[in-house]
């Protein structure tokens, strides 16, 4: 997608500056948590009694992700600033999550769970997501608005495994997250009732 490609031109653009600069960079997943309002889409549909199921191609017919409690990601930031002298020199690069790995269906059961629904499952095949996310961006284009599905959106849907290995951070930077999915998804369903989202 174009926001991954910015990523990777933002970390090649500090390597060349890298004798003036020092940095690290931390590689988060999928963000979760108070005030998000991209995977709170998920939270409103499995409010609203639907589940829109992805079209996934690997052998097991799941999606995987890596994930992250917003509160933790910010543990891991206050963290990496104690980092060695070297690692800012070298120009470090960390992935961060909770140090599991979930499936799509897992994720969308734990939400479901713990807002007391039983949404209706409804399989998308992979040209409907297609078609609907060409016509995202052709409304975008036209309102010069952006939709929340696109063609850019759909280039991050479709992958069936968005997943990395915390284990450096946690080695490292003796970083351990505190929230599990389950326990982050409550912290969030809390957070969203409180405030008048869901």
């Amino acid at each position: 997608s174009m926001y991954g490609e910015s990523k990777l031109r933002a970390e090649l653009f500090l390597d060349e500056l890298k004798d003036q600069l020092p940095f690290i960079v931390i590689r988060p997943p999928i963000v979760y948590g108070p005030r998000d309002k991209g995977v709170f889409m998920i939270f409103k549909m499995i409010q609203k009694q639907w589940l829109p199921l992805l079209p996934s191609k690997s052998p097991t017919g799941h999606k995987y992700y890596s994930m992250i409690h917003v509160d933790d990601l910010i543990e891991m930031l206050v963290r990496t600033l104690d980092a060695p002298e070297e690692s800012f020199k070298n120009g470090e690069r960390f992935f961060v999550n909770d140090g599991q790995i979930y499936t799509y269906d897992r994720l969308l059961s734990i939400i479901s769970d713990e807002l007391k629904v039983k949404p209706i499952r409804i399989k998308l095949p992979d040209l409907m997501v297609k078609t609907l996310a060409m016509g995202g961006s052709l409304v975008g284009e036209v309102f010069k608005k952006q939709t929340h599905l696109n063609r850019d959106k759909y280039n991050e849907m479709i992958p069936d495994y968005w997943i990395s290995s915390a284990q450096k951070a946690f080695d490292f930077l003796k970083f351990k997250p505190k929230h599990t999915l389950e326990s982050g998804v409550s912290h969030t369903v809390a957070w969203y009732k409180i405030h008048g989202w869901l």
